[in-house]
C-alpha cells in the first residue's frame, strides 16, 4: 500500500498461491489493492494477475499501452470510468469491462476516424455485462468500431453512442467470422452495422437499434452463418434484434 509505480513494463504481477493481507485476490480485492497506489507508468500496465493471465487497468493508466504490453490470449480488465483515448487492439486479447457499459466509456477518434480498431485475429471486445460505452463524439464520416480484415473477433454487450456508423466491417479490410451480439446502437447513430460486402458474419444476435437512418446494412457479398442470406435467412435474423429506431429503417 502507498506506492508509486512509474515502472515501463509492470507495475505488479500477482502468481500462482500465496495472500495478501488477507485479501481474497478476487477481482473487486485487486482493484482495492490498486486504489492505494500511486500510478503514474511510463508505459505498460499497473497489475497482472498470473493465475487467470488476466491484465488490469484503472482510470490512473491506459488502455493501449495494457493492450500494447499484453500477450496473445490475455484478458484486459477496465476499470469504471472514462478513457479518452482511440484504441488498436493488435493482439489476440479479450477486452472487457469490471463494472459494464454504464460505467465504463472509451471516447475519441483516431486521425482516420474510428474509435477502436482490431488489428488482430481472434480479438473480444465486451462481453454479457462487461462491455463498454463507445462514443466516436460524432467523428466526421466516423465509425465507432472498425473490425478491419480481421478473423474470428466478437463484439459483445456493448453500447455505441455519437457515431456516423457503429459497426464498420468495410473499413482496412473486410473481417471474416464476425460475431456481433448483445450490443445497442444509440438513437445517437445513424447506421448501425455497415459496409459488410463480402464479409463472412458468424452471429448478428440480440442487439438493439434506435439508430436514425439504417439499423443492419447488408452488402454484395455479404454471408451470414456460413451462408449467403435470403430473404427467410434475414427475416429470421432481424427477429433474433430489438428496434425502437430513431428513424429510417
Amino acid at each position: 500500500y502507498g506506492n508509486t509505480f512509474a515502472t515501463t513494463g509492470e507495475g505488479i504481477g500477482l502468481g500462482a498461491g500465496g495472500s495478501l493481507a488477507g485479501n481474497a485476490r478476487n477481482r473487486d480485492g485487486i482493484y482495492i489493492l490498486l486504489g492505494a497506489q500511486t500510478l503514474t507508468l511510463g508505459n505498460g500496465y499497473a497489475l497482472k494477475d498470473y493465475r487467470d493471465a488476466t491484465v488490469y487497468v484503472n482510470q490512473s493508466t491506459s488502455i493501449q499501452s495494457a493492450i500494447n504490453g499484453s500477450e496473445n490470449g490475455d484478458t484486459i480488465l477496465v476499470g469504471a470510468g472514462t478513457y479518452a483515448e482511440p484504441l488498436t487492439i493488435a493482439e489476440d486479447v479479450t477486452l472487457i469491462s469490471h463494472a459494464g457499459a454504464g460505467s465504463t466509456t472509451i471516447s475519441g477518434a483516431a486521425p482516420t476516424g474510428e474509435t477502436i480498431r482490431f488489428a488482430a485475429d481472434g480479438v473480444t471486445l465486451g462481453g454479457a455485462g462487461a462491455g463498454f460505452t463507445i462514443d466516436n463524439g460524432n467523428a466526421a464520416d466516423g465509425r465507432a468500431i472498425a473490425p478491419a480484415g480481421t478473423s474470428g473477433a466478437a463484439i459483445i454487450g456493448n453500447t455505441i453512442v455519437n457515431a456516423v456508423r457503429g459497426v464498420q466491417g468495410d473499413f482496412y479490410g473486410r473481417p471474416t467470422n464476425l460475431t456481433i451480439t448483445g450490443n445497442t446502437f444509440s438513437s445517437s447513430v445513424s447506421y448501425g452495422i455497415a459496409g459488410t460486402e463480402d464479409m463472412s458474419i458468424a452471429s448478428i444476435s440480440g442487439n438493439v437499434f434506435s439508430t436514425t437512418v439504417e439499423g443492419i446494412g447488408l452488402g454484395a457479398g455479404v454471408s451470414l452463418a456460413g451462408t449467403t442470406p435470403d430473404r427467410a435467412r434475414i427475416f429470421t435474423m432481424l427477429d433474433g434484434q430489438t428496434f425502437s429506431l430513431a428513424g429510417g429503417y
